[in-house]
């Protein structure tokens, strides 16, 4: 007996340190990975790591900076929650800081300022922190002033197959139809803990406007393959080529070639005027103006105002020394992608240090290059959003181009980290816009499904209110993830117990923690909708499991509702209030339809049995009942309904007298729709007929006559093989 409580006692120890030197593995993994500034990566270790020790407030700590290293303040949020009460001062002296920041990206504004003023009275040992704190403070009237207005813009991902689950930015036009852009392939982390890459290194990339698609050609050859390229920019001819290679993530200098086919040839680094012995420099734009040649760039070199500045080098029989743009452009913070527009007069660029919606934003400042500048202006939603936006460049009064991370962008991570390319169109100023064209409109594409803790919110209540948001309920949801592991697996052994703890693990990951992130960025699209004028129908379908009586859980499906109500009136400082209260000055409107579907509509099969909680709560088939479905309809836009095309049928009752009934037919599916106007009688309300093709998110208006005394006028249309009928009902 002593023999077996000496082998028992030895197998533990052992296993004990096993686990420690896994922990101690993973995190070295990951302090490697953030030094590297591949953020993602660190976070998959710091998993691990917390997995084989789950009580280090260090590395728990660490783990939440990775998380917002690549923006996924959602998840970094929580885990600030989880381990405030065990911060001190003393150990983490900025954590309030790291904590206000993530409140920022969440735009939830008034919270950020409240802890960036309780940080600066903690007396931060950190100065840039402190200084940057103050201009958050100081700068907060200006960011409320700034979600108080609109630009009125529409804003879609370049169409085609540029962007993906990478990192897309830094375009430059050769000429209307052919541009080159840059390109970071993601890291992914193996589970020997090595990270790989299809292709470590930036590259710059040709596309070729076809059919009003954007087509990726080939990415350009270097002679220098061992380096990262992007950031390109063309000379006013277009003979030269200006661009930026880099080590990985360090040691970036500025170059000069020409593009011969898919080769660049003829590189040459450029000399130390402006490539700074030591410094980082980078993201070179070109252009000439009265003779005079210039190149702007960035560079961290010694003797700058903050991290990376903003210079400008004239050339004159060789490039002169490049002079920092000054206090009233750079500040303490990081100044990226200039781009000077000589028409305008107008200098484009990025910043995190002016006052800002989250990480960076444009900005526009006037002056005639080099010097003579006036004063940053941001250039407001929705050009910028709460994440990071660069690389604004305008290609004439009604298309720009921008780089963007903002939700809605593709990313192969769980959040999104990673930048897309985005087209701005602004409407024509010297004439109207014309409405029988096709126009596309800013959609809501998440359909988001978010899920709740048994009974939740407000257990044991027959309330059909709740005071909680469902941020709040989330809260207390998603750190419950181990109490479901036992709670499902105990009832099982061995390799089903095992299974059931990884079908745990993908309900949270997949389904619950998916759908908190898909409510934010559903939210940000419904904001922009609305802020564009489209007055936005949405529907809360809201599920219980049947656990309970079944009025019961009717009521639990208010609430649960309920709550969704709740957090997205909170949401952003309570932005979408006046759209609730039809008081909004653009005239959009936000309305609900509630449907507390209960138990009714849950599947067949999932235990209803009070005893069985291993399997009437934890099991995750019961917790995939527990849920409120979210779908937004366009309904409405510049007082004029919408028919979403893919409903077949639409009928519209109007009152005697009227003569004429406008609608917009949307698009809202992925594929494009070409349809004809057909008249179905003598009483054929569209007096001419036509041809439209209808992209995704386009929409197209049509006037419809009111002829004759009938009652009841009828007009159908056909889009490639499917009828549509709109029915005229008159009162």
């Amino acid at each position: 007996m002593m023999k077996l409580k000496v082998i028992l006692t030895l197998t533990a120890l052992l296993s004990f340190g096993t686990l420690k030197s896994q922990k101690r593995v993973w995190e070295k993994f990951g302090d490697e990975s953030m030094a590297l500034n591949d953020a993602f990566a660190a976070s998959q270790f710091y998993q691990k790591a917390l997995a084989a020790d789950s009580s280090d407030l260090e590395l728990w700590y660490k783990y939440m900076q990775s998380l917002s290293g690549y923006q996924n303040f959602e998840s970094a949020l929580v885990i600030a929650h989880q381990i405030r009460p065990e911060v001190s001062k003393e150990l983490y002296p900025d954590f309030t800081y790291d904590l206000a920041r993530i409140y920022k990206h969440l735009a939830m504004y008034d919270s950020a300022n409240t802890l960036f003023k309780s940080y600066l009275s903690e007396r931060p040992a950190n100065l840039l922190l402190e200084k940057r704190a103050q201009l958050e403070v100081e700068q907060f009237p200006k960011l409320k002033e700034l979600l108080q207005d609109t630009v009125e813009v529409g804003i879609v991902p370049i169409p085609g197959a540029v962007n993906t689950g990478a990192s897309e930015f830094a375009t430059a036009f050769l000429n209307d139809s052919v541009l080159y852009f840059s390109s970071l392939r993601s890291k992914s982390v193996l589970e020997a803990g090595k990270v790989i890459s299809a292709d470590e290194k930036a590259g710059i990339y040709r596309a070729e406007l076809v059919d009003s698609v954007w087509i990726v050609k080939y990415k350009l050859q270097s002679d220098n393959q061992g380096l990262s390229m992007a950031n390109g920019s063309f000379s006013k001819d277009r003979s030269k080529f200006f661009f930026t290679q880099c080590e990985i993530y360090s040691n970036c200098q500025i170059y000069e070639g020409k593009i011969k086919g898919d080769s660049l040839v003829q590189v040459k680094r450029l000399p130390a005027e402006i490539n700074a012995e030591g410094a980082m420099t980078t993201q070179p734009f070109y252009f000439e103006i009265n003779d005079q040649v210039f190149l702007f760039y960035v560079s961290n070199q010694l003797g700058g105002i903050g991290g990376t500045d903003l210079y400008v080098s004239e050339y004159r029989n060789g490039w002169k020394a490049g002079k920092n743009l000054g206090k009233g452009i750079n500040t303490v913070g990081n100044e990226l992608s200039p781009f000077y527009d000589g028409e305008d007069s107008t200098l484009y660029f990025a910043s995190d240090g002016h006052y800002n919606l989250g990480g960076f934003d444009l900005f526009a400042v006037k002056g005639v290059a080099p010097k003579n500048w006036g004063a940053a202006i941001n250039m407001g939603l929705p050009i910028n959003s709460r994440l990071n936006d660069l690389y604004y460049t305008p290609q004439n009064n009604e298309r720009a181009w921008l780089t963007s991370s903002r939700p809605g962008s593709i990313t192969e991570k769980d959040a999104p980290c990673c930048n897309d390319i985005y087209e701005l169109k602004y409407p024509k100023a010297s004439e109207p816009v014309d409405l029988f064209s096709p126009i596309t409109l800013t959609m809501i594409d998440q359909q988001p499904v978010v899920y709740f803790h048994n009974d939740r919110p407000n257990e044991d209540s027959w309330d059909t209110l709740t005071p909680l948001t469902y941020r709040q309920t989330y809260d207390l949801y998603e750190p419950r993830q181990q109490e479901y592991r036992q709670g499902f697996s105990g009832q099982f052994k061995g390799e089903k117990s095992l299974l059931a703890q990884q079908s745990v693990d993908t309900f949270f990951n997949m389904y619950l923690r998916k759908g908190w992130r898909d409510l934010i960025q559903f939210t940000e699209e419904l904001i922009a909708a609305l802020d564009s004028g489209i007055s936005v129908e949405v529907e809360l379908h809201g599920f219980a499991s049947p656990l309970t009586k079944s009025d019961y859980n009717v009521n639990l499906s208010k609430r649960r509702i309920n709550s969704i109500e709740n957090f997205l009136i909170a949401y952003r400082d309570s932005v979408l209030k006046p759209y609730l209260e039809g008081t909004a000055s653009n005239g959009a409107k936000l309305n609900y339809v509630r449907t507390p579907n209960g138990e009714y509509k849950a599947k067949t099969g999932v235990s209803d049995d009070y005893y069985d909680v291993s399997n009437s709560i934890y099991n995750p088939a019961a917790a995939l009942e527990r849920k409120v479905e979210l779908r937004a309809k366009l309904i409405q836009w510049k007082e004029v309904p919408i028919w979403n095309l893919e409903e077949q049928e639409k009928i519209l009752t109007v009152s005697q007298g009227v003569e004429t009934v406008p609608i917009y037919l949307l698009n809202e599916g992925q594929s494009v729709i070409t349809f004809q106007y057909e008249g179905s009688n003598s009483n054929d309300p569209v007096s001419e007929e036509r041809e439209v093709r209808l992209e995704k998110g386009q929409v197209h208006l049509l006037e419809v006559e009111v002829r004759g005394e009938s009652k009841e006028q009828v007009f159908t249309m056909k889009g490639d093989g499917v009828a549509y009928r709109l029915t005229i009902s008159i009162e």
